[in-house]
């Protein structure tokens, strides 16, 4: 399959109309082409190999191109049939041998020699220009190559993300679907899809997605964590917390799983339970800020619960240890502030 590879390659040298930083190629996609294709390589291979042994200098150019060529395209196993990046290194002995051939055609016809090169200019810098607007944004960049490979599942799942990362939530839905159309088991993009439910309100939706990921994937830390938020917004207290403690299992010291186990037990009342995983939260992740809030919120439903004396203590210790290893200001005044209510 390679050989499609590489004439894809010299293709694009020539004229590159159609860049694409993501293929998704798989040998039983080009296989219909590649006799073909290995005859025309073949020939080329010979010829390149006839120039090195008269000693042309295209000869060195072509042999140089196929030796760099060769970790990437040959006949060694790679994940990705095509890559444009590998063709970067190899491209030098090509362009060496154009560079040689137009030096020729200008020492024989120097006027037509100087038309063509700036039309050739002038062309690439056009692509160039055009190819520049596919890296503005990362939507961009993948939109272009969902268009280029519409059968390549990464790619549209890739647009997703990137449609997510952009604010576009419901943007993103319809690109992970047909990411999984293609692919239904992308595990990632499933994962996705249910964040962008879950941030739409599609709880159900996203759940149905996320329990479709578990049986696929049963350590999956992620999903299972995602699973027990649901269940935590569902008032499903103790769903919640089965979900959020595999999750854990899998997964130790994930600082927002002990976050909301901590909530699940001043839910009940354990208060020395909600100390200790948010003790253990903040050991996780010192600087997580949404700790120190969930901290707060406890030490206030203690106070409520009639246990204001032991909140208040256990609040100036906290707040020591956060002064002791410089913790951000914001953290110890916000503690400092629910200190001085719980006094009042």
């Amino acid at each position: 399959c390679q050989p499609t590879v590489i004439l894809r390659y010299l293709r694009l040298t020539v004229w590159p109309d159609q860049l694409v930083l993501d293929y998704g190629w798989r040998p039983r996609t080009i296989l219909p082409d590649a006799a073909v294709d290995v005859v025309i390589v073949a020939v080329m291979l010979g010829l390149s190999l006839w120039g090195w042994w008269r000693r042309h200098p295209l000869g060195y150019a072509a042999a140089m191109f196929w030796l760099l060529l060769a970790p990437t395209s040959s006949v060694v196993p790679v994940a990705d049939l095509a890559m444009e990046h590998r063709m970067y290194l190899a491209l030098a002995p090509v362009l060496a041998g154009v560079a040689g051939a137009a030096s020729w055609l200008a020492g024989k016809h120097q006027r037509a020699a100087m038309a063509i090169a700036l039309l050739v200019a002038a062309a690439l810098t056009g692509r160039t220009m055009a190819r520049v607007l596919d890296y503005r944004d990362e939507v961009s960049m993948w939109s272009s190559v969902a268009r280029a490979s519409p059968n390549h599942a990464r790619a549209w799942a890739s647009l997703g993300s990137a449609q997510f990362e952009a604010g576009r939530v419901a943007a993103s839905i319809a690109p992970f679907e047909q990411a999984l159309a293609l692919s239904p088991r992308l595990v990632g993009a499933r994962r996705n899809l249910a964040v962008a439910l879950m941030t739409l309100g599609e709880d159900e939706q996203a759940r149905r997605q996320l329990l479709m990921v578990v049986r696929m994937t049963p350590d999956d830390a992620l999903a299972l964590r995602l699973l027990g938020e649901l269940a935590f917004r569902g008032r499903d207290v103790d769903g919640a917390e089965a979900w959020l403690a595999r999750s854990l299992e899998r997964m130790p010291r994930q600082a927002n799983v002990l976050d909301m186990l901590a909530r699940i037990a001043a839910f009940r009342g354990d208060w020395d339970q909600a100390r200790m995983r948010l003790e253990e939260a903040m050991k996780a992740d010192p600087d997580r800020s949404a700790t120190v809030e969930t901290l707060t919120i406890v030490a206030k439903r203690m106070a409520k619960a009639g246990q204001a004396v032991a909140a208040a203590a256990w609040l100036d210790a906290v707040i020591a240890q956060l002064v002791s290893r410089h913790a951000p200001q914001r953290d110890i005044e916000l503690l400092n502030q629910t200190r001085d209510t719980l006094a009042r």
